[in-house]
This record gives C-alpha cells, structure tokens and sequence, in this order.
C-alpha cells in the first residue's frame, strides 16, 4: 500500500534555522466521489475510494475482496461457441477456496502457505489458458481468459504483501 503521505497537501508550514525545530500541517486533498478514478492511486493491491472532505482512501484488498475475483464467470462473449478446458474453472475454484481457508487460519504462516498454494493453482491455470490458446481457442478468447486469470493471480499475490500481513487480517476466527 503506498504512503497516503504523499497526497497530503501542505496547509501551512513553519521553520527557523538553529537548534529549533519545524513543524507542517496538513490536511488530505478533497475528492469528488462521482469522480470515476479520482482516487486511483495506480496500486492494484489497494481498493481506493473517496471519502469527500476527508479525502482518498487506500485499503488494501483483503481476502473477501481476493476471494470475489476468484469467482468470475468464464462464460464470456470473447468465447462463444468455444470449449473453455473445463480445468481453468476447477483451478480458479481450488485457488478461491485455498483463498477462504488463508482467511480462516489461525497463524500467519499458514495463511501464507495457503496463499502460495493458491498461486501455485492460478500459474497452472495461465498454462492451461495458454495452451489451449495455442491449440483450440480463437486469439481473442484466449486473451479475455488470460485476463481473468492473470488479474486474479496479481491480486492474490497482494495478500503476501508485508502490509497485509497484520493481524487484522489474518486474524484467527477458523479452523486451519
């Protein structure tokens, strides 16, 4: 998650040369939330938003959010009339309930591990789509596929993030 420092605007700010020391306060930049992207911070591990007067927002993804993108329909229009490798769904679901579990882990560790594992299902899927990129897919469903899976696989390696790490979010509240 970058630094919400930066998008701080300076209020006023004092300073005086010697042993003294300076101060500055500031104050977050006001947004406009019918504003799409107003709040974009560039940073697909973080879900921005705007919260008007207060300014922006940067929450990092958490597992609901992660476990949401693992659940994508592969019925695209891209593919129509193409047979989609049934594995692609079957490796997106073991990763989304790989996902769950992490969630529900009571040590860090093995939130980590799950979360690797899940990766580990979601590279397999990108050479699934590949291949049959190569093989029985029109270029333009291949790509769409490549898409979904790749973004899902990018936002799950969010969760390995020091960030993410905290015990906010990994707290014990299940079974593992």
């Amino acid at each position: 998650m970058r630094s919400a420092a930066r998008n701080l605007l300076p209020l006023s700010s004092t300073s005086s040369t010697g042993a003294t020391s300076s101060t500055s306060t500031t104050v977050p930049p006001e947004c406009d939330p019918g504003t799409p992207g107003a709040c974009d911070d560039g940073d697909r591990c973080t879900v921005d938003s705007c919260a008007g007067a207060v300014g922006c927002r940067h929450d990092p993804l958490g597992y609901d959010a992660i476990a949401a993108s693992l659940a994508p329909s592969l019925d695209l229009q891209a593919c129509s009339g193409q047979r989609i490798p049934p594995a692609i769904g079957r490796l997106m679901k073991q990763a989304r309930k790989l996902v769950g579990r992490a969630a529900h882990a009571r040590r860090p560790k093995r939130a980590k591990d799950l979360v690797r594992r899940a990766l580990g299902e979601l590279s397999t899927a990108v050479r699934t789509v590949q291949r049959a990129g190569r093989r029985r897919l029109s270029p333009d469903c291949a790509g769409a596929l490549a898409a979904i899976v790749g973004d899902a696989r990018a936002e799950t390696a969010c969760l390995l993030r020091p960030a993410l790490a905290s015990p906010a979010l990994t707290a014990p509240t299940g079974r593992e």
